[in-house]
């Protein structure tokens, strides 16, 4: 048996995951998605964008490696920077709402 997702009607932002035969009226204020994501992105779109941002993600993590090496002495900063890199993909909105990560200096 599959899930579904169902958005509330009102606060977009808010979903729940459902067994795909489940009863919506338990939830009269949430929705089916019908196609289309609640804000008119189609479900391959979001997985393009997924795809896309997670490639951006890994070329920056690939990029800042050799600064992490011990003999680099890295600072936290950059160590929360990668840290952050490698927690977004699992933010509640991703990739909808992407963290606002600033890059570092080359």
């Amino acid at each position: 048996m599959s899930d579904k997702i169902i958005w509330h009607k009102t606060e977009r932002k808010k979903n729940l995951v459902v067994s795909s035969d489940a009863d919506l009226s338990q939830w009269p204020e949430y929705e089916e998605e019908q196609g289309e994501h609640h804000l008119g992105i189609t479900q391959e779109e979001i997985e393009e964008m997924d795809r896309a941002f997670r490639q951006l993600r890994n070329d920056e993590l690939a990029r800042t490696d050799y600064m992490v090496l011990p003999d680099q002495n890295p600072t936290q900063e950059l160590l929360d920077y990668r840290q952050a890199l490698r927690d977004a993909p699992s933010l509640p909105n991703w990739p909808l709402e992407l963290p606002r990560i600033v890059k570092l200096p080359e």
